[in-house]
């Protein structure tokens, strides 16, 4: 959106805004978007039961997301690696667990 307003005083070449019309078109595409979030808010989901100290944290969201992965190895296999893994062997875990005090003690330490 500042890029059509600014578009419209000096056309901005290097973002391929070469003259105002598509300045123009620039702002009016960001008042849209603007419109589109305050009409289209994200819906509230709650946690249905307390499962753990998050959900009496936030037992609130409005974004969430679920990722899945397919291993081709044995259950029992995948069980086992989980359980073995140590957290010197996880890439970036102090830095993920860093702010881990509230979510239930400090971060672990590596072995």
């Amino acid at each position: 959106m500042l890029a059509g307003i600014v578009s419209l005083l000096e056309p901005l070449a290097f973002l391929g805004i070469p003259i105002r019309a598509e300045g123009l078109e620039a702002l009016a595409c960001g008042l849209g978007l603007v419109a589109a979030d305050w009409l289209l808010p994200a819906r509230e989901e709650r946690a249905a039961r307390t499962a753990s100290r998050l959900d009496d944290f936030a037992p609130a969201w409005q974004f969430g997301e679920r990722h899945r992965l397919a291993i081709r190895a044995p259950r029992q296999h995948v069980y086992t690696a989980i359980k073995e893994v140590t957290a010197g062997e996880i890439l970036l875990l102090r830095t993920l667990t860093s702010g881990s005090g509230a979510a239930g003690g400090p971060a672990p330490t590596a072995s």
